[in-house]
This record gives C-alpha cells, sequence and structure tokens, in this order.
C-alpha cells in the first residue's frame, strides 16, 4: 500500500473539530500527518477508493463524490474537486 494513501486515510478518519494542533495517536514507529480536512459544506466522507492517474475518489453520505489528487511530491499541495 502506498504511504501517502495511508496518511490520506488517517487524515480523512480524523474527526474535523480536533485542532491541527490536536495529537492523532498511532503505533510506535508510525507517524500520521493531516493532508486535509473535510469541510461541512462536503458532508462526511464515508467511502474512500482508487481512481484512474493515481488519483482517489471519495464519497459523501450523500453520494456526491469527490476526486483527490495526491501530491506529486512531498510538502506538496492536495487537490480535491467536486
Amino acid at each position: 500500500m502506498h504511504p501517502l494513501f495511508v496518511l490520506l486515510v488517517l487524515a480523512v478518519t480524523i474527526p474535523a473539530q480536533r485542532s491541527a494542533e490536536s495529537p492523532v495517536k498511532v503505533p510506535e514507529g508510525f507517524r500520521a500527518t493531516r493532508l486535509y480536512s473535510v469541510p461541512k459544506a462536503q458532508g462526511s466522507w464515508v467511502s474512500l477508493a482508487n481512481a484512474d492517474k493515481g488519483r482517489l475518489v471519495a464519497c459523501n453520505q450523500y453520494g456526491k463524490l469527490f476526486r483527490i489528487t495526491l501530491p506529486k511530491k512531498t510538502g506538496g499541495e492536495l487537490a480535491v474537486e467536486e
């Protein structure tokens, strides 16, 4: 599994009410980095799947899809499109 995918899943599952400074508990030897906080306007993301060109697709509780383009390099911008 691609390490960036693991980090994205962690970022998606971190409750939005946590601040960027709030610690996330991970097993020893692992680290978590928040790549994206889902805004309330996008609902609750309830599924995540692989897409073409190394992208991901998330779906909210209402069935709306969001295409996620991962950064090409460490520290790059993550893009989310409706």
